[in-house]
This record gives structure tokens, C-alpha cells and sequence, in this order.
């Protein structure tokens, strides 16, 4: 799945990044490409906490997986593109984990998101076996409202170019008609 966002306004981030502890659990993972040569390659560096149960296709996209990480390459987002990666696995303890993320851009350029919430290029995090406190909701990012977002975008834009086109192609023949005459 892949939607557009504006370059350097995006980071990694979980979709529903509240997960239970003790049962297989799917991770959605949106990654921003924000280079101009467009991303190429995903790894996703695993806490020792999560097993790793399986790796979704993502159209485009080849994957692979050891115990410790899962990567994702072969893709080609352009500048401004979200992906959005899925793979499920098992949190055995409650606490806070930190999903380092590292892109690679097709002219080589590797961005490493591992920093703190604050940092330039934060990790996205889970909760494992925790609850959102009171009245802030799941939080985490809209993966899905990204593509849908992305989705209508694109529809607007092959509707104004249409009927931009079909404007032109009109002046074009009723410049080209013959005057009859009068």
C-alpha cells in the first residue's frame, strides 16, 4: 500500500501501536520515503521481546526475516510515498519497545529512525500490555486514512487533468472549425 504525504512532514510510526502481550498480534508499520533518489529498501530492527510469527506481502516488495529483524526491499516510493508494511509476531512482556526503522534511498542515502519521541527521526514505539491513558484514544498513526487520503487525491487530480484536457481539446476544435458564412 502506498500513499503520498509531503516530503520531511512524516515519520515511522504503528498504526494501533497499543498491543496486547502473550498473543500473536499484527503490526502495521508506515514508513515515509523522503528522499528525493526514493526509497528502496525497509529494515525494521525487532525488540528481543517480539517473536516474529510472519511477514505480509507488501505489493512490490520483497521481504525477509531473522529472529532479531525483517526487511523489505526491492520497492521503489517515490519522494513524498508512505508505505505501509504488516507483520505479526508475539510481545512476551508489558513495557514500552522501540521498532528501529532504517531507509535506503536508491542513490545509497540511509536515514536511520532510532531516535527518541522528541529527536529528528524518531523510532516508532509500541505499548506492549499497556492501555492509551484516558480520554487520548489509541493514538499512533492513521496507516490506512494515509492510502485512503492519498487514494481521493489522485482521483481530484485525474478529474482536474480530464477536464482540463477535454477544455483544451474543445478550444482546439472550435479553433480549428471553419467559419461558416453568414
Amino acid at each position: 500500500m502506498v500513499a503520498l504525504a509531503s516530503p520531511a512532514s512524516a515519520h515511522p510510526g504503528i498504526e494501533n501501536p497499543y498491543l496486547p502481550i502473550g498473543r500473536t498480534v499484527t503490526v502495521l508499520l508506515g514508513v515515509p520515503s523522503e528522499e528525493p533518489a526514493g526509497m528502496v529498501a525497509v529494515e525494521v530492527r525487532l525488540p528481543p521481546t517480539f517473536r516474529l510469527d510472519r511477514v505480509d506481502p507488501t505489493p512490490g516488495w520483497t521481504a525477509s526475516a531473522s529472529p532479531s529483524s525483517v526487511s523489505f526491499r526491492g520497492g521503489a516510493a517515490p519522494q513524498g510515498a508512505f508505505v505501509a508494511f504488516s507483520f505479526a509476531g508475539v510481545f512476551a512482556d508489558r513495557g514500552t519497545e522501540a521498532l528501529d526503522v532504517v531507509t535506503t534511498a536508491a542513490d545509497g542515502t540511509v536515514r536511520h529512525w532510532d531516535g527518541r519521541p522528541t529527536d529528528p527521526f524518531p523510532a516508532p514505539v509500541v505499548f506492549a500490555g499497556t492501555e492509551p491513558p484516558a480520554g487520548q484514544g489509541r493514538g499512533g498513526i492513521d496507516v490506512r486514512g494515509w492510502s485512503e487520503r492519498a487514494g481521493a487525491a489522485a482521483t481530484l487530480v485525474a478529474l482536474v487533468i480530464g477536464v482540463g484536457w477535454r477544455l483544451r481539446r474543445r478550444r482546439q476544435s472550435r479553433s480549428a472549425s471553419p467559419e461558416l458564412p453568414a
